[in-house]
């Protein structure tokens, strides 16, 4: 039992039941009296399910916005006439890209 109105204790068991299998416990001051929580195993587990798929759909959109760019760069280059013409259109698309990247970005989230 905790000794002060913000002391924090726990003790952490490896059943659920609270048998004897105590690994450890322990104590904290806690002068804020701020509320301190665990997310359940199922809760845990759905956010990381949400972060994976939030990462997948990044990566996936990243992927697909290089493929387009370079397509469209290939386009590009193979139509310009001149070096300084390849140098603007270089230019170009990688404010292009920087800008759909952003627009994507913020789609997601």
């Amino acid at each position: 039992r905790p000794m002060h109105p913000f002391q924090l204790s726990w003790r952490v068991c490896l059943d659920r039941d609270g048998g004897s299998n105590t690994l450890g416990t322990g104590n904290l001051r806690n002068p804020a009296g701020l509320v301190v929580s665990c997310p359940s195993k199922a809760a845990l587990e759905r956010l990381q399910k949400q972060q994976a798929k939030h990462a997948m759909d990044t990566a996936l959109m990243q992927r697909r916005l290089q493929q387009e760019s370079q397509q469209r760069l290939a386009a590009a280059v193979a139509a310009a006439t001149s070096d300084e013409e390849v140098y603007m259109i270089n230019q170009r698309m990688a404010a292009e890209m920087s800008a759909s990247v952003k627009q994507a970005q913020e789609a997601i989230t």
